[in-house]
């Protein structure tokens, strides 16, 4: 467009010799910071904008139909208000809708939103064990679709980690939340039971979110925040589960992200895959 022989001054910087407004000739900035940690005491800094977002919209809108739908969006400025009057001034033709048509399209547009975010919305619904039952009556409760034998049942328990103080859960263990009886000399049944019901509940999530994408393979994004840091092989024992009881049919699905392992580079992969359409859960706390 700076080239374009077509190009041309609207509105005041048309009938005026000059505009000198930031809006119409961009401006450049000299900001003097003191710094005492370093070893000059003062620091310029030197930011300059030729072309402001105010000028391109006004330029484009005086050549072509242009429908401002937000001027809510952040601009790369040091200047954090946009100058809507500005534009309104440099271009020649300028409708507003009625009030009660952008009431019409402001409920609109929030239903839509709404709409979309339900769908979005991940329901995990937790059986409550019957006092007594065995682990993997728990297990097998959770997902009733299954075709997993007891045996295949016992195997996935029997791998599950986070259990407390490295003990391995047994299969054939009571799901007893409340009980003091002791496994070992620091742990106790109801203390192994919680983890393996929050490993459980984790697991439906991780569940729903494959479900999702059967549904509709455009879905590709999920995101299941923890409380904690999920380590590599809790996520290699999620993701063998998944496979195992159907959900899953493709490797390095899940994908670990801790603040403490350069999360933006971790992030930016992911995102490319996701552009690729490919299936990725993020388990962080980040």
């Amino acid at each position: 467009m700076r080239d374009s022989p077509q190009r041309h001054q609207t509105g005041i910087a048309a009938n005026l010799t000059s505009d000198n407004s930031i809006f119409g000739k961009g401006f450049t900035v000299h900001i003097l910071e003191s710094n005492r940690n370093k070893r000059t005491n003062a620091e310029v800094s030197r930011y300059a904008q030729k072309w402001t977002p105010e000028l391109l919209l006004a330029t484009l809108a005086s050549q072509w139909r242009v429908i401002l739908v937000s001027a809510t969006a952040e601009t790369e400025s040091i200047f954090s208000n946009f100058g809507l009057d500005w534009v309104y001034n440099n271009i020649p033709y300028v409708y507003h809708l009625p009030k009660k048509i952008e009431q019409l399209l402001n409920q609109e547009n929030e239903e839509r939103n709404k709409a979309q975010s339900d769908k979005g919305k991940i329901a995990v619904q937790w059986i409550k064990p019957s006092p007594g039952a065995k682990l993997r009556d728990v297990f097998k409760a959770s997902f009733p679709d299954s075709q997993l034998s007891y045996p295949e049942i016992g195997d996935l328990i029997s791998e599950m980690l986070s259990a407390p103080a490295g003990i391995g859960y047994d299969f054939n263990w009571q799901y007893k939340p409340e009980s003091n009886e002791k496994i070992t000399q620091k742990v106790t049944i109801g203390t192994a039971c919680y983890y393996f019901g929050r490993n459980l509940k984790l697991l439906k999530a991780l569940a729903a979110f494959c479900q999702k994408n059967w549904e509709r393979p455009s879905r590709v994004a999920f995101i299941a925040y923890t409380n904690r840091n999920i380590r590599e092989a809790e996520a290699k024992w999620y993701e063998t589960a998944l496979q195992k009881l159907g959900y899953l049919d493709q490797d390095k699905t899940l994908v670990c992200i801790s603040a403490k392992d350069y999360p933006e580079k971790q992030l930016e992969r992911v995102k490319a895959d996701w552009a690729q359409g490919k299936l990725k859960i993020i388990l962080t706390s980040y």
